[in-house]
């Protein structure tokens, strides 16, 4: 698995290579089965012309507070958690 990671999370890309993952920063442009950032140092948005996607999709991991062990979870089963959270009222976005 290919995954591309924001340039400043030196220490998340070192946890993920010990791991045993193919792991790219984000300024190298590889085309990647995941992109993990941060929105609260970066934000996606500042990223928009380094994401490239697979045929199959990619998956895209905000690492603000999440361990080693979540990411990798989410990275193992290809899943993650919806970006909005409808509540009781449908028209109120958490």
């Amino acid at each position: 698995m290919k995954i591309s990671i924001e340039d400043e999370l030196v220490n998340l890309k070192k946890d993920l290579m010990n791991l045993g993952y193919e792991v790219y920063n984000f300024s190298q442009n590889v085309t990647s089965d995941a992109y993990i950032y941060s929105e609260e140092k970066t934000g996606l948005h500042n990223f928009s012309n380094s994401i490239e996607p697979t045929l199959d999709g990619s998956l895209l991991i905000d690492a603000d507070g999440k361990s080693i062990n979540e990411i990798q979870y989410i990275l193992s089963h290809r899943l993650y958690s919806p970006l909005f959270k409808i509540t009781s009222n449908d028209r109120d976005l958490v």
